[in-house]
């Protein structure tokens, strides 16, 4: 039983401490994702490191415009602008194409939920 107290308390540190962590590190941020979409990669609630404002996003990326995160499927370069269609690994269907300028962040690291059930 003692055991088990010290592992709760270790893991509720950790996952208090990760998110005030990562906010202080420019360029990242901590964020919870809720939905079915991205389902069987992206538990319902899940939990992500996301570097803000990324550059260099490549087809498969899982970014996010503030609202969404969604993979980019296709990405249409033109000589004024960067257009980027995603779509939800568990939707049938994609979304209306985005500017880059649009994305907000990308994922980089995905914290796996398996204890954390709605």
């Amino acid at each position: 039983m003692n055991k088990t107290l010290k592992t709760i308390g270790y893991t509720t540190l950790t996952l208090l401490t990760i998110p005030a962590i990562i906010a202080l590190i420019p360029g990242y941020e901590f964020g919870i994702g809720t939905g079915n979409s991205m389902q069987p990669n992206m538990t319902n609630p899940s939990l992500h490191i996301l570097e803000t404002n990324p550059d260099n996003i490549q087809e498969g990326d899982i970014i996010g415009d503030g609202k969404i995160l969604h993979r980019a499927h296709h990405i249409q370069k033109t000589a004024n602008e960067t257009k980027i269609t995603r779509k939800g690994d568990n939707n049938d269907y994609y979304d209306q194409p985005i500017k880059k300028e649009d994305v907000k962040n990308r994922v980089i690291l995905k914290i796996p939920t398996p204890w954390w059930k709605k």
